[in-house]
């Protein structure tokens, strides 16, 4: 009886954290992001393959959008152990034609990384970001969204930020879709226990048990068909920072992976919402 309980707790944290599981042809919607990042990168004619670092991961591509009011940092998803920059391209394509500056960096995957390399390349790339690669105009909103483990990576670095205001260590909003930010539950999943990880390491890169950040508005999105797993994440991170969360919003009918489609579709709340990011006052904490 002990071990069938087991095996039945072991199901249900697989089943809700891998989203392959529960998502047919999961496939269809890797391709379409790949298409769709190389017609994006063909119609910007972004500058690419931009180093940061040292680690031939740490590269990014930037597409500068004319007369730009703000920049967009967009960090992608895989559980940190997939995908890249050039697979995000598509992400750019309505930000440059509203008027925003989009950068997407790739950053090291597990296994060959650790959590907290990671979490360190993150922070390295807004530091180039924000001294070297951004004009003036471009840094007068600067706003990061990420996409479940990038999301992960974009609250991880806004509970961070120092409290007093730093050069190179500036965000005015986070917008996170579909994120994780307790990794505990990840340890019963097959999925990633593989990778060696241990409970207090996952602690401590939690943004879920990290005081709220000292400034900047975050603005949480998950999808109506998301696991409760999922879901529950977003809702726990919006009590825990509600001094600095500004809306928590339902994409209803969109899975994991759907859910990212929201951010380019105008006649979408999370697209409006984020583009109404833009419109504030320059200064960040606002």
């Amino acid at each position: 009886m002990g071990v069938e309980r087991l095996k039945r707790s072991v199901d249900y944290w697989e089943q809700q954290y891998n989203p392959r599981i529960g998502i047919q042809d999961c496939e269809r919607h890797f391709d379409n992001w790949r298409r769709r990042a190389a017609q994006a990168r063909a119609a910007l004619h972004g500058l690419t393959n931009i180093p940061y670092g040292g680690h031939e991961r740490e590269r990014l591509d930037l597409f500068r959008s004319p007369a730009s009011r703000g920049t967009l940092v967009f960090l992608h998803g895989g559980y940190w152990r997939a995908f890249g920059r050039e697979d995000f391209s598509w992400i750019a394509q309505p930000f440059v034609q509203a008027g925003i500056t989009v950068v997407v960096p790739s950053y090291p995957l597990c296994p060959l990384a650790d959590l907290p390399e990671i979490c360190g390349s993150v922070s390295r790339a807004m530091e180039y970001i924000v001294r070297a690669v951004l004009t003036p105009a471009e840094r007068q909103r600067i706003v990061m969204a990420g996409h479940s483990a990038g999301a992960h990576l974009v609250a991880h670095y806004m509970a961070r930020l120092p409290q007093e205001r730093r050069p190179g260590c500036t965000l005015d909003a986070a917008v996170c879709i579909s994120g994780i930010f307790d990794l505990l539950p990840l340890l019963h999943t097959k999925l990633l226990s593989e990778m060696g990880w241990r409970a207090a390491g996952l602690h401590e890169v939690s943004p879920l048990y990290a005081p709220a950040p000292h400034r900047g508005q975050l603005m949480l999105a998950v999808g109506g068909s998301e696991t409760r797993e999922f879901r529950r994440q977003s809702e726990r991170l919006a009590d825990a920072w509600a001094e600095r969360c500004t809306k928590l919003l339902d994409v209803p009918g969109r899975n994991h992976f759907e859910v990212l489609d929201a951010l380019c579709e105008p006649e979408q709340p999370l697209a409006r919402e984020v583009l109404a990011l833009f419109e504030h006052s320059s200064g960040e904490g606002q």
